[in-house]
């Protein structure tokens, strides 16, 4: 018998294959979104550990004892500098550094004036909203 030639078979053709790089943009697609995941939920973990801060820092704000002027003074320009302000609490936060400079820097000083408790109330009132 003589060898047929079958004329209808197709040789093996080469198909491209492109999975792997499929595959890996896929991969490096799910990193980056994970990536960002991770950034957002540390952002949001911080912004809520920044507005816990800001009620303990108005919390000492309020409890400050003004009997004692020089160490009231301190705590109150401390705290009140942590606290997170907008334009009308600077201007009143500003005032009121400027009042309590007399009581820092002395080794002996007086209880604080009526128009500087005054200023000190009306910082942390307005704070306090």
């Amino acid at each position: 018998m003589d060898a047929l030639k079958l004329h209808d078979i197709k040789p093996l053709v080469e198909i491209p294959d492109n999975s792997i790089y499929l595959f890996f943009s896929l991969l490096a697609l799910a990193a980056v979104a994970v990536a960002v995941g991770v950034w957002y939920l540390l952002k949001y973990m911080r912004r809520e550990k920044a507005q816990n801060l800001q009620k303990v820092y108005l919390q000492k704000l309020k409890e400050i004892d003004t009997e004692q002027a020089k160490s009231a003074a301190y705590e109150l320009t401390h705290y009140g500098n942590l606290l997170d302000k907008d334009h009308p609490q600077t201007k009143a936060y500003e005032m009121m550094v400027k009042q309590l400079e007399s009581f820092k820097y002395k080794k002996q000083v007086g209880s604080f004036d009526s128009q500087t408790r005054q200023q000190i109330d009306y910082f942390v009132g307005l704070m306090d909203v």
